[in-house]
């Protein structure tokens, strides 16, 4: 779907400026696609995965597990209970706005009951203890995306969703974060 709808954009960017499609801007095709993902104006889901190293900040002491069953991408972050150990993703928002704050939960052996994670949006935090316990995994998958709920970012990097071993009494997964914008 991906190379359709980027072959359909560097085409159309051909037609209008009467080129050959091999002689189109290839940077200014990968900046539209980038800002404009479903080439229709709206604001595009942000998503941090572990791996998008200059989207997250590690306090303390968390271990990459590679290829771990149930991780979103190809490894996750775990660490075991403990003071001043935290995760933070950093979502680049290109408009403020309301999202929809999501957390990616893998079911691991030996996983903290409750993970505390905070959300920092609009010079405000709020704390959301998840309770694993409540974690039901459907289908072909071994995690799931779970709700932290909706919150205005504003534009830039000054808001964030961090997870903690503050309150874990197991093993504390940080894998993925997805921000979704609110229609409402």
């Amino acid at each position: 779907m991906v190379l359709a709808q980027s072959s359909a954009l560097a085409a159309s960017m051909a037609i209008d400026s009467k080129k050959a499609v091999q002689e189109i801007d290839v940077k200014a095709l990968q900046a539209k696609l980038k800002t404009d993902p479903l080439v229709n104006g709206s604001i595009p889901e942000i998503m941090i995965d572990n791996e998008d190293t200059e989207f997250i900040k590690v306090n303390g002491q968390w271990k990459t597990q590679k290829n771990a069953r149930g991780c979103y991408g190809l490894s996750l972050l775990s660490a075991e209970p403990g003071e001043g150990q935290s995760v933070r993703f950093i979502p680049a928002i290109q408009k403020e706005g309301n999202y929809n704050v999501y957390l990616y939960i893998p079911k691991v052996d030996k996983a903290s009951t409750k993970i505390e994670t905070i959300v920092h949006s609009n010079n405000e935090s709020k704390t959301v203890i998840l309770p694993v316990s409540d974690l039901k995994v459907e289908g072909q998958t071994s995690g799931e995306w779970i709700s932290l709920g909706k919150y205005l970012f504003k534009k830039g990097q000054m808001d964030y969703v961090e997870i903690t071993t503050q309150q874990a009494d197991g093993t504390v997964i940080a894998d993925a974060v997805l921000l979704i914008p609110s229609k409402e």
